[in-house]
């Protein structure tokens, strides 16, 4: 029957170890791609500054995305515009400030503060429910 465990385990672990696979393989993807962006930034930055740098890179992804993913953006309502511009200003600003950063100091050490917020978030919270505060 569909839906019942077997001796290799049940089907919701062999989703769950998929939806991790994939998750996992999203943030590598995503590392990897911010790495070699920021390298090919660099090299614009003389000529473009991070302001145009970061102009050509949102066209850039908007342009993918809209290609990968084709939405609908005539069926969108309000709010759903409200919030897409929200977050494309969003990223426009976190790029602007990264490339800025990356335009005066060493590649590496932008990338490690960058990833020091995200990394630090969880480490900071206190402890509720009896999880550890990762202190």
């Amino acid at each position: 029957m569909v839906g019942e465990p077997n001796e290799r385990g049940s089907v919701s672990e062999k989703i769950v170890r998929s939806n991790s696979t994939v998750a996992v393989a999203m943030v590598l993807g995503s590392c990897t791609s911010l790495q070699i962006g920021a390298a090919f930034a660099m090299k614009l930055f003389p000529t473009m500054g991070a302001a145009g740098v970061t102009i050509l890179r949102l066209f850039i992804a908007t342009v993918t995305m809209g290609i990968l993913v084709r939405p609908k953006v005539l069926a969108w309502t309000g709010l759903q515009w409200r919030m897409v511009t929200l977050f494309g200003a969003v990223l426009g600003g976190m790029n602007l400030v990264f490339y800025s950063a990356i335009a005066r100091i060493d590649l590496g050490a932008a990338v490690t503060i960058q990833f020091l917020g995200p990394w630090s978030l969880p480490r900071c919270r206190p402890n509720v429910a009896g999880r550890k505060s990762g202190r």
